[in-house]
This record gives structure tokens, sequence and C-alpha cells, in this order.
């Protein structure tokens, strides 16, 4: 409960900036919920098998790499779609348009 009401004041915050409110009550919630599952039925009923943590890293990164020299970093992903650009990163976003 003491995470929630930490939280609480940081939500209008966040939204206020144009982001979501990814630091919330609600990640506080989940924070002390157990997530625990297993992959066994998968593996016994499907024949699943994971990929190697290393391949899906690699993978992951990769991704973000693209995502970046795209221009589409962390705060522009946390952004709403439709959101208005701030008026200081719109010359910025103009001329990468324009770029495509």
């Amino acid at each position: 409960w003491l995470a929630e009401a930490l939280f609480a004041p940081l939500e209008p915050l966040q939204r206020a900036l144009g982001l979501p409110a990814f630091i919330s009550r609600e990640t506080a919630r989940g924070g002390g919920m157990s997530f625990y599952y297993s992959n066994a039925k998968a593996r016994c009923e499907l024949g699943w098998e994971p990929r190697p943590a290393q391949a899906m890293w690699l993978k992951t990164m990769d991704g973000e790499l693209a995502r970046r020299h795209a221009g589409q970093g962390l705060i522009a992903r946390l952004r709403p779609l439709g959101a208005a650009v701030p008026a200081a990163e719109a010359p910025a976003a103009v001329s990468r348009s324009l770029a495509q």
C-alpha cells in the first residue's frame, strides 16, 4: 500500500508530460503479485522448446538499435499514439519526416 501511495502523485505528472503513467498504482500492485508460470505443458503437449536466452537477447538488442536508428527512441515510443510532439522536439521531427 505504501508504494501505491507514493506512485499516485506521479501519474498526473507523467500524463502532463505526454507520457503514459508507466509508474503507477497498478505497477505497484503488480509488483506484489507472483508471476511464476511453467512452460511444462507447452513442452509436453506441443513439443515447444524456448530459444536460448542469448539468442533472444541479441534479437531484442538488434530490434532496439534498428528503432533507435529509425528515430523511434524510448520517449517517442512511450508517448501515446497521436500525441503532439513537444515544441523542443518539433524541428527534429520535421527534419526527420522530410528526410524520409
